[in-house]
């Protein structure tokens, strides 16, 4: 059974969400007259999600990363995901380390980046 992401005191930022298919399945072959065939090359298609959180203080900012070197150590593990777009729960992993930042206004808060690809 996968991890559940943590809860968090902030709710995501949706200045810089995105929500997406993570690779165009479609094979295309073209044929001598120009006609192109196409069809899928896979049964699914697999999401992609990257969301920010801003103005996170220093609690939240440990949850994230015991959750992202120790529960699921990155991509390693999967987790359960819910997309606050439309609060479907997806099985999601990192596609890479979550990334940290200083906030501009208030240096004691942290903004985090995650990207996520379904498992």
């Amino acid at each position: 059974m996968p991890e559940t992401f943590p809860t968090l005191s902030r709710g995501v930022s949706f200045e810089n969400y995105t929500n997406k298919i993570s690779v165009d399945p479609t094979l295309r072959n073209e044929m001598e007259n120009g006609l192109v065939k196409t069809r899928p090359r896979f049964t699914t298609t697999k999401r992609e999600f990257h969301i920010g959180y801003r103005y996170l203080p220093a609690a939240d900012v440990t949850l994230l990363k015991t959750f992202e070197e120790t529960t699921v150590i990155v991509g390693s593990l999967t987790f359960n995901w819910t997309n606050p777009d439309d609060d479907v729960v997806y099985e999601v992993r990192l596609m890479n380390e979550i990334k940290y930042e200083l906030e501009e206004t208030d240096h004691l808060k942290q903004s985090a980046r995650l990207d996520m690809v379904e498992a």
